[in-house]
């Protein structure tokens, strides 16, 4: 055997060591739990964002389970988002539901699904619960409205009807759009 001839075959064989080692020990996208196809051009599982004014204080923040975006579309969807609305020397407002779109400039945000928004009371501010479905909100206008029937409790009122309009920023101001109904429990 010639040197040029044994170089061959030991190139070869490193060839195909090397493939034989990338098959061995590569990991599947999903074994790893990453979504597949449909164009997405990044994810991140956990995903947790918090907005500051110019001063650093926290305005907002978006936490979701996961966070998918699709490039194709120029969409993001999450997966069990959650937003927290900071107000200062009052209790943050939260807002959750199973599944989340992301507008592609990033200043919407769809709630699918039943979403659930709640407000803790203190000595001064009284707790408030509403329950409704497919929300869109604006969080740094601290802006969202529905056309879905909406149900809300604070203390011993209730009050529903279709369509809602909130600015959850002091002073509350929140419209219910039809059919309203209220039930007070006192005295």
């Amino acid at each position: 055997m010639t040197l040029g001839f044994r170089a061959y075959i030991v190139m070869v064989l490193v060839a195909l060591s090397s493939f034989w080692l990338s098959r061995l020990f590569s990991i599947s996208q999903d074994s790893l739990g990453v979504p597949n196809g449909g164009g997405i051009d990044y994810y991140v599982n956990h995903f947790e964002m918090t907005v500051t004014d110019d001063k650093g204080f926290q305005k907002h923040r978006l936490k979701a389970n996961s966070m998918v975006h699709f490039g194709e579309k120029d969409t993001t969807e999450l997966e069990k988002p959650v937003v927290t609305l900071l107000n200062p020397d009052r209790p943050p407002w939260i807002m959750r539901s199973d599944t989340g779109i992301v507008s592609s400039d990033g200043a919407k945000i769809f709630f699918g699904g039943n979403v659930f928004v709640d407000r803790e009371g203190t000595k001064f501010v009284r707790p408030v619960s509403i329950v409704t479905k497919n929300i869109w909100m604006e969080p740094e206008r601290k802006f969202a409205e529905t056309k879905e029937w909406v149900d809300i409790h604070s203390l011993s009122e209730n009050i529903s009807g279709v369509g809602m309009r909130v600015f959850f920023s002091h002073p509350i101001r929140l419209t219910l759009l039809a059919e309203v109904r209220g039930k007070y429990e006192g005295f």
